[in-house]
């Protein structure tokens, strides 16, 4: 009896054991891929970069603000599809609100109706942020 009771603890004691020591592989990762994947992030943006670059001034710059944008947007992504958190998604979410207006923003300023675009442009991203933080209640 005390042998089979000895080898019960034994046999769940290794089974603890392996479960931590996989949890914490799986939590390195988790990690390298996160790494990995920013930087995979950080690459595509360098390269909209350089193209953004060749263009026309006026185009220019909304192309690269667009580029900083999808950036952002996919970091606040990878981040939240990685730790899925509500402030995560929430954050993303903001991201995305905070993008688009940043890029109507830059369009707006070649407007002829800037007035007009610029109104639009924010009332798109209130509405967005605060949709995005309603999420959260």
């Amino acid at each position: 009896m005390i042998k089979k009771t000895s080898n019960n603890i034994f046999f769940t004691l290794m089974m603890l054991f392996m479960s931590v020591s996989l949890h914490v592989y799986a939590k390195d990762d988790v990690k390298k891929q996160e790494a990995l994947s920013e930087d995979a992030i950080e690459n595509q943006y360098e390269s909209r970069k350089k193209v953004c670059e060749q263009k026309p001034e006026n185009i220019q710059e909304i192309c690269l603000v667009e580029a900083e944008g999808k950036r952002d947007v996919a970091l606040a992504k990878l981040k939240a599809d990685l730790e899925p958190t509500l402030e995560n998604e929430v954050d993303y979410r903001v991201a995305l609100a905070e993008t688009k207006y940043t890029l109507s923003v830059k369009k707006c300023q070649t407007s002829k109706a800037r007035s007009d675009c610029m109104n639009k442009a924010q009332v798109l991203r209130d509405k967005e942020t605060e949709d995005a933080r309603a999420f959260r209640r």
